[in-house]
């Protein structure tokens, strides 16, 4: 029996996650999000908190 393995990227080499949230971002909420505005921060740090319910569904 061959063992199974699961990949994880966590330094967004093949998939970027960040440039994936700012689009969210922007459509759901017209607004533009910056990297500057991430940089340092978790996502649910760097949005409004009238929109940290969106964010956690």
């Amino acid at each position: 029996m061959t063992k199974k393995r699961i990949a994880v990227d966590m330094d967004e080499v093949i998939a970027d996650s960040i440039a994936r949230f700012r689009e969210w971002y922007g459509v759901g909420f017209q607004l533009t999000m910056t990297l500057d505005q991430l940089r340092g921060k978790n996502f649910h740090e760097a949005v409004a908190p009238e929109h940290q319910a969106a964010l956690r569904e």
